[in-house]
């Protein structure tokens, strides 16, 4: 088989290949190179087969010397975009990790995320090197280290990323609890998978340090530290020796001897509030070299440096730790010295570092989680394919006495239908213990019925009939009742008139009123006897009348006049006295006709409208 295949570039920009001199060139230089191309290509197509991978890289691969295939340079050279570009892989957006920042939530206000407490993460995500815009973005956080609780739903939308943009935070707080016997000092791997348009999925792995104090300082300065550390500097005597012996928790070590002179020191003292394998750290970074860490216990002395020590760190290193065995209630001292001595050497460099002190030997207390408790729930809808609220807790508390807030995911109203619901329960340091239940909401309803299909009533007479309401399961609006379908001049009326929301069965008494028809008799006009014997007997009374303003010398005249009055009195008697039938009406209002109907009670209770029927027969 003709070998090479294909050539890479050298004389390429290197650092930290064991003082080779950069550029670096030759074979060693390309074949490094060539194996970056084929890692960039396998990752833009994943599931590529070794034979297509051959393919894309010798096919795409920049012909150098003869044309096609050489004995010193095979294909030629190997190029990342063209052979991914063979392939027909879109360009993707890359979403990656930011800045990470997290705090207590609130814990205890010391700012250490410690066993028994809640801690909140702000998480940045960019897209510097996607070559498409990442839009729509829903990031998941998940812990796989035992005893880290991330609070479910554990999910957050991020803002649309551009090309090549630094995006924000997750635009909702992801949280989590650290058990209450969680390991002091461990750190916390979690996991942001990423889901968006614009690439595939992403799984972006980060740790977070836990229950530790990190205090940075410059060896001599004075730092500001917590109140239960009591922080010292100056000069000692001498320094230890470097044997390379890190001390180990159930190993004692003896120390190993001091070097002569004089050196600087920062101390760090505090007092163990239990026995417990104590593991110190120094990062010093490029200061490691000239910084060494060990502990004293009960007291440090920098005239003596032998005396009371308990162990160090074995070599001056970027990172250190060892560790030892603690005593409850005893002081101990984290020392972190130079090794170059005092005077340092010009130019010397600022011996900056990070002490770290776990803080389940600075405290003791142990905060227990809330316990959540939850319950499945069936409610009732305000209306038909409406909402209701539900409250799943089932006796959540605190074992410690701590005050608990409860919330609930999702917070509700809920729709008709199953929900499954998380309840949340966190105490005052934040810490949170989750339980789920599922929210069940049903449409109101009801039912009507009758007791008799049929009643019958006499016209002016009423009848009941009894309807039974029964809740299926329940309302949760008022009931009110109405009729319909009567016979004419008849109503209908209710006890009770209206039925309560959320009522158990209850019997309704209906009562119909019926109206019998009604006869009234009525004379038109009074018969006229009356005024012509008024006439009768008023006449004698006008005729003296008469005689008695008439002069003597008249009365002759008058005496001639009584007997024409006499005979139109009788004229008038015999004509308007004469008794003729009077006219009579009779007005009949008819009432409730006689027959069958079908009468229909309707209830309504909010939108919920059910009927009953019943056969109505007037007689």
């Amino acid at each position: 088989m003709n070998k090479p295949d294909i050539t890479a570039a050298d004389g390429v920009s290197v650092t930290g290949v064991g003082g080779f001199g950069s550029p670096f060139f030759g074979g060693s230089a390309a074949a490094p190179a060539a194996a970056a191309v084929a890692a960039l290509v396998l990752s833009a197509k994943p599931t590529l087969t070794a034979a297509q991978m051959r393919t894309a890289l010798t096919s795409t691969a920049v012909d150098i010397m003869n044309a096609g295939f050489d004995r010193d340079s095979g294909s030629g050279i190997v190029m990342a975009w063209e052979a991914i570009h063979s392939l027909g892989v879109a360009g993707a957006a890359n979403p990656e990790l930011g800045t990470i920042s997290a705090s207590e939530n609130p814990g205890n206000g010391n700012g250490i995320i410690e066993a028994g407490e809640g801690a909140s993460i702000s998480i940045q995500l960019n897209n510097k090197g996607g070559v498409n815009a990442a839009t729509g973005i829903t990031a998941t956080l998940t812990s796989s280290t035992p005893g880290v609780i991330v609070n479910q739903p554990g999910s957050s939308k991020y803002a649309d990323m551009a090309t090549g943009a630094t995006g924000g935070n997750n635009l909702t707080p992801f949280l989590f609890t650290l058990a209450s016997d969680f390991p002091c000092g461990q750190v916390a791997d979690f996991t942001l998978t990423t889901n968006y348009t614009g690439g595939p999925q992403h799984s972006l792995n980060f740790q977070v340090l836990t229950g530790t104090l990190e205090v940075t300082n410059t060896l001599g300065a004075a730092p500001q530290v917590p109140s239960v550390i009591t922080f010292a500097t100056g000069s000692q005597v001498n320094r230890i020796n470097r044997n390379g012996v890190i001390s180990a928790c159930g190993t004692p070590k003896a120390f190993p001897g001091a070097i002569t002179g004089s050196h600087s020191f920062d101390s760090y003292t505090f007092q163990a509030c239990k026995a417990l394998c104590l593991r110190p750290g120094l990062d010093a970074g490029a200061a490691g070299v000239n910084l060494f860490e060990a502990v004293y216990s009960p007291s440090y002395n920098p005239a003596s440096i032998g005396t009371n020590y308990q162990g160090d760190a074995g070599l001056s290193t970027n990172i250190q730790s060892f560790g030892i065995n603690t005593i409850a209630n005893t002081p101990y001292t984290v020392v972190v010295s130079d090794v170059a001595g005092n005077p340092l050497p010009a130019p010397a460099p600022p011996n900056t570092y990070t002490v770290t002190i776990p803080t389940c030997a600075l405290s003791c207390t142990i905060n227990h989680l809330p316990i959540a408790v939850a319950k499945n729930v069936t409610v009732v809808a305000n209306n038909a394919g409406g909402t209701a609220n539900a409250n799943i807790d089932n006796g959540s508390s605190d074992p410690d006495g701590k005050a608990i807030v409860l919330t609930q995911t999702p917070p509700g109203p809920y729709p008709v239908g199953a929900t499954s619901v998380i309840l949340t329960a966190t105490n005052t340091l934040g810490a949170a213990n989750q339980a789920t239940g599922t929210v069940t909401v049903e449409n109101p309803a009801f039912t009507l019925a009758p007791m008799l299909p049929s009643v019958s009533v006499t016209a002016g007479k009423s009848v009941t009939e009894q309807v039974t309401f029964s809740p299926t399961p329940a309302i949760t609006s008022p009931l009110t009742f109405a009729c319909s379908g009567l016979p004419a001049a008849t109503t209908c009326a209710f006890s009770p008139s209206s039925i309560a929301a959320g009522s158990t069965q209850t019997s309704v008494t209906v009562t119909i009123s019926t109206t019998a028809t009604k006869t009234t008799t009525a004379a038109l006009a009074r018969p006229r006897t009356f005024v012509a014997g008024v006439l009768f007997f008023t006449a004698p009374g006008l005729f003296g009348f008469i005689l008695l303003v008439t002069p003597k010398r008249g009365w002759r005249k008058a005496g001639t006049l009584l007997p024409l009055l006499l005979i139109g009195l009788i004229a008038c008697f015999a004509g308007c006295g004469r008794h003729e039938p009077v006219p009579i009406v009779q007005t009949t209002s008819p009432g409730t006709p006689q027959g069958t109907s079908t009468v229909t009670v309707t209830g309504t209770s909010g939108n919920v409208v059910k009927t009953a029927t019943f056969t109505l027969t007037v007689n």
